[in-house]
């Protein structure tokens, strides 16, 4: 091979990268577009979780309409940054919670240095609705996908939706005038154990008299322990597991006890079972909220 054909050979091999280099200088601008299309193609089914998740908390969640100020800032924030959006509002709501905390003078007791703890501690007492708390374990786990998502990965129409559901919800924390004196989880135990000794058979004898006189006493806890034997299990709100709560929950009876004497059927449909009783009273507390306030959001208030 002479000297010619051997430069040539070099020509020819060099030619395709050279053409290659060539065209990405040319088109440089446009492939530089063309990049988040192929990061939203590669995160399209984070969005669609977005989508889908977003679409059930509307469902359950009636959020008030924001100002037109709101909106725009909101949107303004969503299209600089959808991501930043998702991570500013979920700390907005956060913010919230350790604020609320601190305002009704729980900060100290629980020792709550973080703003997570804070929002725990708000679920875990009560005082936010069954629907709140759906509705933000779902924007924690949106929250969670947005921070280790890339910044092309979702939209600023779906970070928009996110911001003011979160907004919404803080404002809701804001709103909340008193924690709960009861938690939740007592008055759902005892119903769950009511309801189970209702279920056998063996203790339909327990009239409605039985059940009203021993309220007016203050020992119908007692009175249950002492029927249904190993039968039930009150041992949790007995014991002080949860501290004041026996007393409030007599005297929450009492209360209904003094209000409703000789209504229970027109009222609850119970005439005869003492435990079915039970049952619609503890409920009923649970309605009436037993000291917090948040409203459910259905639409109709």
């Amino acid at each position: 091979m002479n000297s010619l054909e051997f430069l040539a050979r070099i020509v020819e091999h060099l030619a395709w990268p050279t053409i290659l280099l060539a065209i990405v200088i040319m088109f440089r601008p446009s492939l530089g577009k063309l990049v988040p299309l192929l990061e939203r193609v590669k995160y399209k089914d984070l969005e669609f979780l977005f989508r889908g998740q977003l679409a059930e908390i509307g469902e359950s969640l009636s959020t008030e309409q924001p100002t037109s100020d709101k909106i725009a800032e909101l949107k303004a924030l969503a299209e600089i940054s959808p991501r930043s959006a998702i991570m500013e509002t979920w700390r907005e709501i956060e913010s919230a919670a350790r604020a609320k905390v601190g305002e009704l003078g729980s900060l100290a007791e629980m020792n709550l240095r973080r703003s997570r703890s804070a929002l725990r501690y708000l679920e875990y007492t009560g005082a936010l609705t069954p629907r709140t708390k759906n509705a933000l374990r779902q924007l924690r786990l949106l929250r969670d996908q947005a921070a280790h998502a890339s910044e092309f990965a979702l939209t600023s129409d779906v970070a928009l939706e996110y911001a003011t559901f979160a907004r919404d919800i803080a404002h809701q924390i804001s709103a909340i005038s008193s924690l709960p004196r009861f938690k939740l989880t007592a008055l759902t135990m005892l119903i769950f154990e009511y309801n189970a000794l209702l279920d056998t058979g063996k203790y339909n004898d327990i009239s409605v008299a039985d059940v009203e006189h021993e309220i007016e006493k203050g020992t119908v806890l007692e009175y249950i322990e002492e029927v249904a034997g190993e039968d039930v299990d009150l041992s949790l709100v007995m014991t002080g597991s949860y501290p004041g709560f026996k007393e409030e929950y007599v005297k929450e009876l009492q209360d209904l006890l003094g209000g409703y004497v000789g209504n229970e059927g027109r009222k609850w449909g119970v005439e005869k079972l003492g435990l079915s009783l039970l049952i619609a009273w503890t409920n009923e507390i649970i309605q009436k909220g037993s000291g917090w306030h948040p409203r459910e959001r259905d639409g109709n208030a």
